[in-house]
């Protein structure tokens, strides 16, 4: 469904451009089609003109107005220069590639840099000098995945204090601590008399 989609949207705004981009778009394998722009990006470089045409196409495409081809480059780079790299087609497929919003590509670069990552530590040998890095990465996964252990530990002993302090005070009343001192005391007065010496508080 998404591969469908991603190829719908460049075939959509080739139509869009019309003449050279329609041209070039029916040249172009499938499986190039559904590349993201960071996939595209590892057969060629994207210079500044290349970012520039790619956001005037879909300001104007978001417009809906049709347009002609000379209108995605006019005051960006000059005609020859525009075509001769329209031979490429992973740059004409990463021009046809719908804009993506900044926290998109930041997740997706980071999706992919997590990947290599996790691929890298995976197959890195345990030894003296690994060990140590090793240890960091472990515990920096495990803190974004089950949060700090020693947090943990302390946040739910506070709980424990809170809660137990909270109950002592709703079930012990002045009367009732003065009950149960008295209770105890009459418990230590029955042992004998040398287990019963004890302290009342003054």
């Amino acid at each position: 469904m998404e591969i469908s989609k991603t190829i719908t949207a460049k075939s959509d705004a080739a139509q869009f451009c019309g003449g050279i981009f329609i041209e070039k778009i029916s040249q172009i394998e499938p499986e190039v089609l559904i590349k993201n722009e960071i996939e595209l990006e590892q057969f060629f470089t994207p210079n500044p003109n290349d970012y520039f045409i790619r956001k005037r196409i879909w300001e104007l495409k978001t417009k809906g107005d049709p347009i002609k081809v000379h209108e995605v480059y006019e005051g960006i780079c000059n005609a020859p220069s525009f075509y001769d790299k329209m031979d490429n087609k992973y740059r004409v497929c990463w021009l046809l590639t719908p804009m993506s919003s900044f926290q998109d590509m930041y997740e997706e670069s980071f999706y992919f840099l997590f990947k290599k990552l996790k691929t890298e530590l995976l197959n890195l040998p345990v030894n003296e000098k690994t060990a140590g890095h090793l240890i960091k990465a472990l515990d920096m996964f495990a803190n974004r995945a089950i949060g700090p252990v020693v947090q943990r530990i302390e946040q739910k002993s506070m709980n424990v204090n809170v809660d137990g302090n909270q109950a002592m005070r709703e079930v012990m009343t002045p009367d009732q601590l003065e009950q149960k001192f008295n209770e105890l005391k009459s418990r230590l007065v029955a042992l004998p008399a040398e287990a019963s010496k004890v302290d009342e508080p003054q």
